[in-house]
């Protein structure tokens, strides 16, 4: 039942929060979980993305086939990974150990060592097509004449990716990495689907807590200081981004 009457509590939330060890971690979780998954997701997507913007035969069915992790509901996605990566039944280690990989079957998501390297994976995993797509659109509409320009002059194909491609898809892939580096930080659904922020808070981000601080222990004003806290680390991580990379996004809008 509402109350006809309100007490102002002032910064006292704050302080809650200054002193919440579980956030803390959460927040050097969520920092981690961002940097590394985005690193992930830039290197696979653009190497998926150069090798998918040619013009190979059935391309465009392998294309659709890698996008379907991004158009897959994240509920699903988290599950899908949860029962994939079990220790005992899940078909990852089963694979991994006929291959002689690995020598026994490892819990990836009840291991501390490892919960947070397995959803930092299973989110790249998913992000990971937008960031194709986004390279594959940006590689196709370069002018042919400059790719033809640079073979004629003898650049390898190393050279024409330094040289031509490159410079053409570099805003792109500045915004690219800066949405990549947003939806990391507010991931939410497959981190608690697979982990629930366990074992022992070792894959607890932020976003998490807060939903268990609000909904759980139903506290929601220090809930809402924590939301507050993560948007003010988004937002000075992404100045900064923009910043360090000023150049290329205010040289392209110019």
């Amino acid at each position: 039942m509402l109350k006809e009457t309100y007490e102002y509590i002032g910064v006292a939330p704050y302080r809650a929060i200054l002193v919440d060890e579980v956030f803390h971690e959460a927040i050097k979780n969520t920092v981690i979980f961002m940097l590394s998954g985005t690193g992930l997701t830039f290197a696979i997507g653009l190497l998926t993305g150069l090798l998918f913007s040619s013009n190979y035969r059935f391309i465009n069915v392998f294309r659709g086939l890698i996008f379907l992790p991004w158009i897959l509901p994240e509920i699903v996605t988290g599950t899908a990974w949860r029962w994939m990566l079990q220790s005992e039944m899940g078909v990852i280690n089963k694979l991994l150990m006929d291959l002689r990989i690995i020598p026994r079957g490892y819990a990836w998501l009840g291991d501390p060592m490892l919960a947070l390297p397995s959803i930092v994976v299973i989110q790249a995993w998913r992000v990971m097509p937008f960031f194709m797509i986004l390279v594959v659109a940006s590689v196709l509409s370069i002018d042919p004449e400059l790719l033809d320009a640079a073979s004629i002059d003898g650049a390898s194909s190393i050279r024409k990716f330094q040289y031509v491609v490159l410079p053409q898809i570099k805003y792109p892939l500045v915004i690219g990495t800066l949405l990549t580096l947003i939806w990391m930080a507010n991931a939410f659904t497959i981190p608690f689907v697979t982990t629930g922020g366990g074992p022992m808070y070792a894959s607890e981000l932020v976003a998490t807590y807060i939903y268990k601080t609000g909904f759980l222990f139903l506290k929601a004003n220090i809930a809402a200081a924590q939301s507050v806290v993560q948007i003010i680390i988004l937002l000075v991580i992404s100045i900064v981004y923009l910043y360090l990379f000023r150049d290329i996004w205010r040289g392209d809008l110019t």
